[in-house]
């Protein structure tokens, strides 16, 4: 046991999470390191996840509950109410279906105290079905590339659950963008390695599980809407300028934002939304982003897209980018690619079994 033992603040947003919330309670109540407190935030739940959570709530005063009792709606909003609800030393941000292993917090905090100097540190996930240990693919594995060129290279090193806060350094950089409908991590996570604060990521057993058979697709037609694009849009240029800022714009830098541009340019035509093409365009142009090139694609395919045919949208699609330079079209991702070697696998079998 941790002789210090400073207190965590585990956050969770919670919206209509009837089936799995109560599974991720216990995952935290069954905790080896017992010093936390759970706070949950309920963004206007409808399917009587609010029950579960007080049945649980009785029986243990370290659970905390609260309703998301400001706008906007969403998770972004309900992770900053509980921030400033929290008291813990340190802060983990979990989503209210995924699960943390028994050993997760012990783990965590041992080496946030053997490394005061760190804002935070970030730890493996794995991938599960129905129940953590029935799939041992990563969400994502270390690499020699940086961390910043990761999360511009539809990469992302890390998923919500697997950093460790400081809380003090959490607050410091400003908490989460509320108005973002869409890839809200990734820019709170850039955004901290925009700031500079200082993190590690051990190789240690992965301690926390997201809930994702990595064999099915996860795109719906919420994440299509044309909301959702300019919100992304409105994500990626307030990054940009951010890292302009911050003295971070290197020339790789740049064409990482291009093809991250480009690419949801892309899928709007394909998709015939001219209006979030246009916009796309605009700030392309603005920042001068191979714009020659872009910009007649990209109204070529929303022309064969307004002939409504569909095998003369997908020949326009093949033939036209042949043109593209490669680094406007490859992407290259580990992301759910690869699997836990047998002897950890077997090491965290026996952990979930005691």
């Amino acid at each position: 046991m941790i002789s210090a033992s400073p207190c965590v603040s585990i956050i969770v947003p919670v919206y209509n999470r009837r089936e799995t919330i109560k599974e991720t309670i216990t995952s935290v109540q069954k905790q080896i390191y017992q010093f936390w407190e759970l706070i949950l935030i309920d963004d206007g739940s409808t399917d009587g996840a609010e029950s579960i959570i007080n049945s649980s709530i009785r029986l243990d005063n370290r659970i905390h509950y609260f309703k998301r009792n400001r706008l906007p709606k969403g998770a972004p909003t309900c992770r900053n109410i509980g921030l400033s609800e929290s008291k813990g030393t340190y802060v983990i941000f979990l989503d209210s279906d995924d699960i943390l292993a028994p050993y997760c917090l012990e783990q965590r905090v041992t080496y946030m105290i053997n490394n005061p100097k760190l804002d935070f540190a970030v730890f493996p996930m794995l991938l599960f079905k129905q129940k953590p240990g029935d799939s041992f693919v990563f969400w994502n594995i270390q690499t020699t590339e940086a961390d910043l060129e990761r999360f511009l290279s539809f990469d992302a090193p890390w998923q919500t659950s697997c950093p460790i806060w400081r809380s003090e350094a959490l607050r410091s950089i400003g908490g989460w963008d509320e108005n973002a409908l869409t890839w809200q991590d990734w820019e709170f996570h850039i955004k901290a390695l925009a700031l500079g604060l200082k993190y590690a990521t051990p190789n240690f057993l992965p301690d926390c599980f997201l809930r994702r058979d990595e064999s099915e697709g996860r795109i719906s037609s919420a994440d299509t809407a044309e909301p959702r694009f300019l919100s992304r849009l409105g994500t990626f240029d307030a990054t940009y300028h951010l890292l302009k800022k911050q003295g971070l714009l290197s020339g790789k830098i740049e064409n990482l934002f291009a093809r991250l541009y480009f690419v949801n340019a892309e899928k709007a035509a394909l998709l015939g939304k001219r209006l979030v093409v246009q916009a796309f365009i605009k700030s392309i142009r603005e920042k001068k982003f191979c714009e020659g090139i872009i910009y007649p694609y990209l109204n070529a395919l929303i022309a064969f897209k307004k002939m409504n045919v569909p095998f003369t949208l997908s020949a326009a699609y093949r033939f036209l980018r042949i043109f593209l330079p490669v680094s406007l079209t490859q992407i290259h991702t580990n992301l759910f690619k690869h699997t836990l070697n047998p002897e950890d696998q077997k090491q965290i079998q026996a952990l979930l079994k005691n």
